[in-house]
């Protein structure tokens, strides 16, 4: 039995490594989530009944919406000289330029960018993306560059329907999601790509998923605390040509948040917990979350072993503002990540 135990063990541990040293692409950018909010709040957005673009994070929050709204925005990062080349590269028209444009520095890169349109009332959210683009090279060896690519050029579509549970303090919702996407999944040596027949190994593939992520949020009634226990099941489904190394993972989120009224306005504290198996050590599964609203200017801050992120936005006369300033280490594989500092912009309208 012992023996037998042993092989067991020694199969399992072998498995896991294998699996650990598969070129994996970034969390976020398997699922196709980003936005301010995310960037700035990370997994504290699970929490918390404030939204910093579009439609929240957790769909049970729309059934707290007071006011119906009309909401559309351009978001993007410090590195959208990229775009163009990104896109040219993925749709399958690049040139010898766009190549060198992209991997002539032979650094590290990422950038993503987003244009999406919204409206949301106490019953329904829906938003449509018709543009997004998202992007990540890690090299390694200078002396002979292999490169770790991720590109894609997609589109989606999100439904958020909620309501009151039986008792007025619990509010249930779901978010059905539609992604669309091209992506590039690769890894190569750079001199294999600039040879003839080279762009074969950045030709990208197709792929279609959807989503059904329900949330849950529970908020009894204080006059000072506003306490909210809050759960999110995230990127469940099913979806047509599965890449290994982009397929997102399905991710549970069990938070807890309070946002008193202090001084001129809300101040409100968060902890996220994080179930998936793109968990590896028990502290990565924990994200502390904070905003401050106070008129028309919203804070938003987050720490985890991770990713860090602070941001704000402003409505002003319908217009809507952000800047967001992230610090995140992407997991590539067993023995590689991407660790970089970005700086997002969010440039909308509120009506």
């Amino acid at each position: 039995m012992p023996r037998l135990l042993n092989i067991f063990l020694s199969a399992l541990l072998f498995l896991l490594g294998a699996g650990a040293q598969a070129q994996t692409a970034p969390v976020n950018f398997a699922s196709g989530r980003t936005g301010l909010a995310i960037q700035s709040l990370g997994a504290a957005c699970f929490s918390f009944d404030v939204s910093a673009d579009t439609l929240p994070c957790n769909p049970a929050f729309v059934a707290m919406q007071q006011e119906q709204s009309f909401r559309a925005n351009i978001f993007g990062d410090n590195n959208i000289s990229h775009l163009n080349d990104t896109v040219a590269l993925v749709q399958g028209t690049g040139q010898q330029s766009n190549v060198q444009n992209l991997f002539s520095s032979r650094s590290n890169s990422q950038f993503d960018t987003r244009i999406e349109a919204a409206y949301l009332n106490h019953d329904f959210g829906l938003s449509y993306e018709p543009f997004g683009v998202s992007y990540l090279s890690s090299f390694r060896n200078p002396a002979l560059p292999q490169i770790t690519l991720f590109a894609s050029v997609e589109n989606s579509v999100r439904l958020q329907l909620a309501s009151f549970a039986s008792a007025s303090d619990v509010y249930l919702g779901v978010q059905i999601r539609y992604l669309d996407r091209q992506i590039i999944a690769s890894r190569f040596f750079l001199t294999d790509l600039l040879a003839e027949g080279g762009s074969s190994l950045v030709k990208a593939q197709e792929q279609q998923y959807y989503f059904l992520e329900p949330g849950i949020v529970y908020a009894p009634k204080s006059d000072f605390w506003n306490p909210q226990v809050t759960f999110n099941f995230i990127n469940w489904g099913a979806h047509v040509n599965s890449i290994a190394a982009t397929d997102p993972s399905p991710e549970a989120h069990l938070g807890f948040s309070v946002s008193p009224e202090i001084g001129w306005g809300r101040w409100g504290w968060a902890l996220d917990t994080t179930w998936s198996q793109n968990i590896i050590n028990a502290s990565d599964a924990l994200t502390v979350g904070s905003f401050y609203q106070m008129g028309i200017l919203k804070a938003f801050g987050s720490v985890s072993t991770t990713s860090s992120g602070a941001g704000f936005s402003v409505l002003y006369d319908r217009l809507n503002l952000g800047l967001s300033y992230t610090t995140i280490a992407e997991r590539i594989d067993a023995d590689n990540s991407v660790s970089e500092q970005r700086v997002f912009f969010l440039l909308g309208a509120e009506l």
